[in-house]
């Protein structure tokens, strides 16, 4: 009757939050991995942290087309105060798109709601958990809808038209694809190997030796003294006491086998291979074993990761906020302020733009967009500033032995405004 019964046991009703809760698959490596179980992996956590913050830390204004073909902060417009300072009631801007790009980058893509606002209507974005939504049948239906059950609550619609949505990677382009799917075998393994590395600590992993008893002894006295050798030599807080030998036993240690210094080994493996999948380069985790090719300088380094690593992020935001929440996008648009990210040193700088103008394929306009300011009259002219304005240069080479301070001098006499790498608002 017990093998029928259970058969017809009956499980959690329909209404049960057990139904609505993440689904996660065993690896190969015989651990669990989900999104919430590869941020113990210190490196995917790293990756996550880095990449998140990095977007949600920089500036993004809603820029108004202007007739010359510049452009200007609108802090006018509706959505202003709501990429900027409050997305909702109690989230800052930083978070909800911190949370968002998490999202994104765990589960494939980050959804909000779009609701009324102090300052219009669907001013406002409240993010949606994506365990507890399911996408519409139709994702190119505007009339379709998503539906929405949070944990001990009534499940309901929401238009598609009245949802945000911040896609990653994606294969059929409409269904976002999950790094964690992707990545289970990979992250299994490093979370295995963190999880063998700390029983290495705790248990000892392996036996670090036998003791071998001169007689016989029986099962239940064998269970005993091992036992009362687990419990007084076992674990940390036990490792180096000192173990007192009765009976004629010895004890023969056994050395750490190669495949155990190999399991150790493969945690450092594992974090190059997390960083792969995110595409971070491992030195910006803490993970020194491997030279980047991207430069052996600061200022190199970053400006690899901002163009290989942040800028598809940049561009996803901007097209997405262009997309689902901007209603004039034939002059008004979202653009991060990356400039100061991707610029070289002061001097590097004047000295490019001057070159640019003594050769004449740059004007002072053309280094006023540059350093992310407006054109003025009379600045798309392309002259050779060594013969057009009085200076101390008298010609273009001689031009290129300016130090420092003369270059932004020089420079502020050109374009007629103080290029110190802010914008000019």
């Amino acid at each position: 009757m017990g093998f029928f019964a259970s058969l017809f046991r009956a499980g959690p009703a329909a209404h049960d939050d057990y139904w609505y809760r993440p689904v996660s698959a065993t690896s190969l490596a015989g651990v669990r991995v989900d999104a919430d179980t590869a941020l113990k992996l210190s490196a995917a956590w790293a990756c996550v942290r880095i990449i998140s913050e990095s977007v949600a830390g920089l500036p993004l204004p809603i820029y108004r087309l202007r007739p010359d073909g510049g452009k200007e902060r609108d802090s006018t417009h509706v959505l202003y105060d709501t990429l900027q300072y409050q997305p909702n009631e109690w989230q800052t801007a930083q978070q909800w798109r911190q949370q968002m790009t998490t999202a994104a980058l765990l589960r494939g893509a980050g959804y909000s709601e779009m609701v009324p606002g102090p300052r219009g209507p669907m001013t406002r974005v409240r993010p949606l958990h994506n365990d507890w939504l399911t996408l519409p049948k139709d994702m190119t239906d505007p009339a379709s809808t998503y539906t929405y059950r949070e944990p001990g609550q009534q499940s309901r619609e929401i238009r598609n038209d009245l949802v945000f949505r911040l896609d990653g990677m994606t294969l059929d382009g409409v269904t976002p694809c999950s790094v964690i799917e992707y990545a289970r075998e990979s992250m299994g393994i490093g979370l295995a190997a963190e999880q063998y590395a700390g029983r290495v600590f705790s248990q000892d992993g392996r036996p670090r030796g036998t003791l071998e008893h001169p007689g016989k002894l029986s099962q239940e006295a064998a269970n005993r003294l091992k036992e009362s050798w687990q419990e007084s030599y076992a674990g940390l807080g036990n490792a180096h006491k000192v173990a007192v030998l009765q009976e004629g036993m010895k004890f023969n240690a056994i050395s750490v086998t190669p495949d155990d210094a190999q399991m150790l080994a493969s945690r450092e493996f594992s974090v190059e291979d997390v960083c792969r999948w995110f595409g971070v380069p491992p030195h910006m985790v803490g993970s020194t074993a491997k030279v980047t090719s991207w430069g052996s300088g600061i200022e190199q380094l970053s400006i690899g990761f901002v163009t290989y690593t942040l800028l598809p992020w940049l561009k996803r935001w901007e097209q997405s906020i262009r997309r689902d929440l901007i209603f004039d996008k034939a002059t008004v648009f979202a653009e991060h302020v990356i400039d100061g990210l991707l610029r070289g040193d002061q001097e590097s700088r004047y000295r490019a733009y001057m070159i640019g103008l003594t050769g004449t394929f740059l004007s002072p306009n053309d280094v006023r967009r540059l350093e992310n300011m407006n054109p003025r009259p009379g600045g798309d002219v392309y002259q050779n500033p060594a013969i057009t304005v009085g200076s101390t240069a008298q010609n273009g080479a001689a031009a290129l032995d300016l130090g420092a301070q003369d270059w932004q001098a020089r420079l502020i006499e050109l374009t007629g405004e103080r290029t110190n790498g802010h914008a000019d608002h």
